[in-house]
């Protein structure tokens, strides 16, 4: 590389994010019983919306859903 190493560990560290967020994770549950991203926190389901993402619709983190009685 022309910069010197610096582009490539860029370049990896971009890709190693990517990675990380498409892996699938367990939706975490506050004390109301809501469903919310174990990435950034959002409230992602509870007793009054359903999500059928596979993804959180803000910080695009896979969830995993198995754990999940309604699903």
């Amino acid at each position: 590389a022309t910069n010197g190493g610096d582009g490539m560990v860029k370049e990896l560290n971009a890709l190693q994010e990517l990675v990380d967020k498409a892996a699938p994770k367990k939706v975490e549950k506050n004390i109301e019983g809501a469903s919310y991203c174990p990435n950034c926190k959002v409230v992602v389901a509870n007793k009054n919306i359903i999500n059928d993402l596979n993804y959180c619709h803000y910080c695009g983190k896979a969830l995993d859903w198995s754990d999940e009685e309604w699903k």
